[in-house]
């Protein structure tokens, strides 16, 4: 069994501006998100106004792979030494966004200036099983598990063209997944989904 806390100022302080959506949905995203690492298939919440928190009980049984539970990707020191590679040839990373609550769609837009949006191609990588399996047990297609968890990608550079070659080479696992449009290109959210080349 597992217990989490939360304390709901700090919770709507840090989640302000990462989801879209309504204040409830965020909520509920983020603990089931919090919930996850311990297995749960049932998640009791207990409100506590006084003190201003939430009690999550799980029963800590979901049977997922343990790979699920590894620690996340520590991006800084690649994102350093490719910041030095593009300055050393005149360029620069142009923008970063770390792809977490809200995924794609909630976060590679706030990376952009508000004239500019992103066209994402989602069969440009593969969707890590367990996203998709929780996906499909919350009874959710690919676009919303992108939209709501990051569909296996953690982190998106914007870079120029040209710098593809030197993205790649300072990191191994690097991916083209999208371009830079014109903001009504995308759509109001400055966020489209569809082919790049």
């Amino acid at each position: 069994m597992g217990e989490t806390r939360v304390d709901l100022l700090h919770l709507l302080e840090d989640l302000r501006d990462a989801y879209p959506g309504p204040a409830e949905e965020t909520i509920l995203t983020e603990i089931v998100a919090n919930c996850l690492d311990s297995r749960a298939t049932t998640i009791t919440i207990t409100a506590d106004p006084a003190a201003r928190n939430l009690a999550l009980v799980d029963d800590g049984r979901l049977p997922l792979d343990d790979d699920l539970l590894t620690r996340a990707r520590i991006y800084t020191p690649a994102i350093i030494g490719l910041r030095g590679a593009l300055r050393s040839t005149g360029g620069d990373i142009h923008g970063l966004a770390h792809i977490t609550g809200g995924g794609l769609a909630g976060n590679v837009p706030r990376s952009l200036p508000g004239h500019l949006g992103a066209r994402i191609d989602p069969s440009s990588w593969e969707m890590p099983a367990q996203q998709r399996r929780i996906g499909i047990a919350a009874g959710m297609g690919d676009a919303e598990i992108r939209a709501t968890f990051n569909g296996g990608i953690g982190m998106v550079v914007v870079a120029a063209p040209d710098a593809i070659r030197a993205v790649r080479d300072a990191i191994a696992d690097a991916l083209v997944i999208g371009v830079v449009v014109a903001a009504d290109q995308a759509g109001p959210e400055r966020y489209v989904e569809g082919p790049i080349g």
